[in-house]
């Protein structure tokens, strides 16, 4: 299905639009309907400005979910520029047109560089396997040091093996039956039953079964149903319920592991935190609980993400409960080594984050930032122009930090040099208004 093209009306396009519908022919009941949809639609847009909701955020939910620059309307910044000051895309001529210039002469230098550099035909090498399992096969008749079989009287010797990747395909469980004969005495009724082979296991489920579950489910999102579906068509059925009892003694077995990784996450260099809205069973049940008591207290759930940047590993943890990012934060941190500098924390700009009792850096979204400026644009497309154009040059510039593999601290050099001249764009085109328009 294609998204609808976008209409927009202003207040008069919409009076005269209702005055034909009142004079044409369709019936009184079709015009009730058109004249019913008209007025909501502009109440619609109406109510969203008061609530300081932008219209983009709306169109989002509808399909128009892009935020980048090249869909944006074509910049047409005037030579002359202006020295007028106040909103306006007059006001802002002359840096966004120094700004187009400047993101013209990087974009010519990028595409440069994607002709120059030869693209790979697609396919993965056999180095992009490093958990196949290896095979070593011997030269069934020849070795190195034996003449060579064309007779030319030259030695062999051994060169790179070739390399053939080989792709096997099976369930995520597998079942093997184990039939150990049984002989029953015809006088005394005794059983004999053959001793175990060598390597059968000891128990119907291994632990590697619990960890590929407990992959599937919490790493690939894969529900438990639709893991016993596929296991039903594989002829090798695994019931959801025994799932569930797989991963849960998993967990139980690897809380040391998860304890190790807390302490370790609160040593990183980098830490990146965020929430998002969760149900958990037993929480609701205790808010309809204390709601029947008339009692108060907290009632919202989170799960908290957080992403440690620990020397070159990356350690994620997942904190779920009654605790917001900014606490969640506050017992993390609490393992931290005291020795250790203060932890640069990466958060959006909600007020819980901030609400960490430990000395840090806190470095704000910028992604967030440049969002409400695509969402404003409408509204201040002068000075959305600007920041967003500025911060395209930003990005560029730590794009090409990221290819040439910099260090932290060239990073930070690379940008205090290329990036410097553009930190100062918020405070340029910072207004009331646009702050007002943008919450």
């Amino acid at each position: 299905m294609k998204n609808s093209e976008r209409i927009v009306l202003n207040e008069e396009e919409v009076g005269s639009l209702l005055e034909r519908v009142s004079a044409s022919q369709l019936e009184d009941s079709d015009k009730e309907i058109i004249t019913g949809i008209i007025q909501i639609y502009q109440k619609v847009q109406f109510v969203l400005q008061e609530a300081r909701i932008s219209v983009g955020r709306l169109r989002k939910v509808f399909g128009f979910s892009t935020e980048k620059r090249s869909h944006l309307p074509p910049a047409n910044y005037s030579e002359e520029g202006s020295d007028e000051k106040g909103l306006g895309a007059k006001a802002c001529d002359q840096l966004g047109l120094a700004l187009h210039k400047t993101l013209t002469t990087l974009e010519k230098v990028k595409n440069a560089l994607k002709i120059r550099n030869k693209k790979g035909h697609g396919r993965l090498g056999h180095k992009d396997y490093p958990g196949a399992n290896i095979v070593n096969q011997e030269h069934e008749s020849l070795k190195a040091g034996d003449n060579c079989p064309e007779e030319c009287r030259g030695r062999l010797y051994t060169i790179d093996p070739r390399n053939t990747v080989c792709l096997t395909g099976h369930a995520l469980a597998t079942a093997t039956k184990y039939l150990q004969e049984r002989l029953r005495c015809a006088l005394c009724g005794k059983v004999f039953t053959a001793e175990p082979a060598q390597g059968m296991p000891s128990q119907k489920y291994d632990e590697a079964l619990k960890a590929n579950l407990a992959i599937a489910k919490n790493y690939a999102g894969m529900p438990f149903y639709r893991l016993q579906m596929l296991q039903k068509m594989a002829a090798v059925p695994l019931p959801h319920p025994t799932q569930w009892q797989l991963i849960e003694s998993l967990a139980d077995d690897i809380y040391p592991v998860y304890y190790e990784l807390e302490r370790l996450a609160a040593q990183g260099e980098v830490i990146s935190h965020d929430d998002t809205m969760v149900r958990i069973l037993s929480l609701v049940n205790e808010n309809m609980d204390k709601a029947k008591k008339g009692e108060g207290g907290r009632r919202g759930m989170y799960t908290t993400g957080v992403v440690s940047q620990v020397g070159e590993y990356i350690i994620y943890l997942f904190l779920s409960g009654r605790y917001h990012s900014g606490e969640n934060m506050t017992k993390l941190l609490e393992h931290r080594f005291p020795e250790l500098g203060p932890v640069i924390r990466m958060a959006d700009a909600l007020s819980c984050n901030s609400s960490v009792e430990f000395v840090s850096i806190l470095c704000k979204c910028l992604g967030h930032g440049r969002r409400k400026f695509y969402e404003i644009y409408d509204h201040f497309p002068g000075e959305s122009r600007v920041m967003i154009d500025g911060l395209a040059i930003v990005y560029h510039y730590d794009d090409m930090a990221k290819k040439e593999k910099m260090t932290s601290e060239e990073r930070l050099a690379y940008h205090q040099t290329h990036s410097a001249p553009y930190y100062g764009l918020p405070q340029r085109v910072d207004d009331p208004k646009i702050r007002k328009k943008g919450s």
